[in-house]
């Protein structure tokens, strides 16, 4: 669960901060060209990133996270297109990397509507998703909250499904006002913020009573 916790922050993170990098004079280019650098050095030859011991998510993880990195840069070149092919070439086992899958694949434009439609299978009845793509396992709030955002991501997040996801985070608050990784697990302040954010972002864009 760390791990999802790590690589979910960077990802809003990066949503944040990358628009502010053109406009504020704190990030020097030269900073950015260095860490970009630092990126193309450490890129494995199938167009992969981590794999070491000292990696804190897995592969996929890695390489998702930095190629969705390299196109909010507006970096286009090899490195990308290298890593695009990595994970266009993987065939994910859990809803959260599949929802990276999705992601990263879609913003470079590429035809997503097979694994779009593999995202939205595997909702279970209750309007949330697991962590794994036969629906062994419960829905929890942290792949839901994945595969909603993949889906939004795709411009593939229908009415009818974002309802029922909603209907299952609402569901899915502690009687303290927060949230859990998963129903009944106690409140911690990471998930609590980034359910409200979800909340709040779907209710705007599809005119959803959520509150």
């Amino acid at each position: 669960m760390a791990k999802k916790k790590y690589k979910i922050s960077v990802i809003f993170l990066l949503a944040i901060v990358c628009p502010l990098l053109g406009g504020h004079a704190f990030a020097q280019q030269a900073n950015i060209d260095a860490g970009v650098a630092y990126l193309r050095f450490t890129q494995n030859p199938d167009g992969s990133w981590g794999g070491t011991v000292t990696s804190l998510n897995t592969t996929f993880q890695t390489t998702a996270t930095t190629a969705r990195t390299l196109q909010l840069l507006g970096i286009t070149d090899a490195t990308l297109t290298n890593a695009l092919g990595f994970l266009s070439a993987q065939s994910p086992d859990t809803v959260d990397d599949l929802a990276h899958q999705v992601d990263v694949l879609a913003a470079s434009g590429g035809d997503v509507s097979s694994l779009v439609a593999e995202v939205k299978a595997v909702q279970q009845d209750n309007g949330g998703w697991g962590i794994d793509l036969k629906k062994v396992f419960v829905s929890d709030v942290a792949d839901s909250l994945s595969a909603l955002l993949a889906l939004r991501a795709a411009g593939a997040a229908d009415t009818n499904i974002v309802s029922k996801a909603l209907g299952f985070l609402l569901g899915s608050q502690n009687t303290d006002g927060g949230w859990g990784a998963a129903p009944g697990h106690p409140s911690e302040v990471f998930y609590t913020a980034l359910t409200l954010l979800a909340l709040k972002d779907f209710q705007t864009t599809f005119g959803l009573s959520a509150f």
